[in-house]
């Protein structure tokens, strides 16, 4: 996350989505070059830990998140380039962190180091690595 609702000066600490106070906020996570060990194979299932989602927006209610993959192996100068998506997950009201399970269409631009995004109203926001090491968090499953 970065931006004047990161909550941190160096990003990462927490990943907000939408419109709030007149300004547009998508979140990504970043997961490093490509990875050779992914070429060539097909991914049979992408599992992706949402973290647990902040007190902010109408977090009283259940709410969209819109995810995508994208392109960018490292936080750009702007924002990422979203290929794949939107897929829509309902968090609840005041969700915990929890496992979902993502299209398998993900696979192929995270082997080739991109990684997930969040983009679209409605305002939510969610941890970030800082606050929990395992936001966003992935597991690929893979066949030859």
């Amino acid at each position: 996350g970065w931006g004047r609702w990161a909550g941190s000066t160096n990003g990462g600490e927490q990943v907000y989505s939408g419109s709030y106070a007149g300004q547009t906020m998508t979140g990504s996570w970043f997961y490093g070059a490509p990875r050779p060990a992914l070429t060539g194979k097909t991914v049979t299932r992408v599992q992706f830990r949402v973290p647990d989602r902040l007190e902010v927006g109408s977090n009283n209610a259940a709410a969209t998140m819109h995810v995508y993959a994208h392109t960018s192996q490292y936080r750009p100068g702007g924002d990422v380039g979203r290929t794949v998506g939107p897929f829509d997950v309902v968090l609840a009201a005041h969700q915990d962190p929890a496992w979902i399970d993502l299209p398998t269409s993900f696979g192929a631009v995270i082997a080739a180091g991109g990684g997930i995004s969040i983009a679209g109203d409605p305002y939510i926001g969610l941890n970030g690595r800082r606050k929990d090491p395992d936001s966003g968090k992935l597991l690929i499953d893979w066949k030859i």
